[in-house]
């Protein structure tokens, strides 16, 4: 079973805990609004590239369970860098 763990900029991240043994969606909202960025998790080596993010609106990140077979760590980061940083 892997945490989730709020990364930068991530204000709220449910579930708190994901399986591995099944597709999961996460909910995630941020703290403040950027613009250009990539919403990652690194664990995973996984990034999509998001225009613009505000608190306001809710992020919605499926995960396919054959994303975990490699997994090494037991927790995954969901932030959220600039692009170029």
């Amino acid at each position: 079973m892997e945490t989730n763990h709020k990364g930068r900029n991530i204000r709220l991240l449910v579930p708190h805990y994901v399986s591995g043994t099944r597709n999961v969606r996460i909910y995630a909202r941020v703290q403040f609004p950027e613009k250009r960025v990539f919403v990652q998790v690194p664990e995973l080596k996984m990034k999509i590239y998001h225009n613009a993010v505000r608190p306001a609106e809710m992020m919605v990140l499926d995960l396919k369970k054959d994303v975990f077979s490699n997994l090494q760590a037991d927790k995954l980061t969901l932030e959220v860098v600039l692009v170029g940083k």
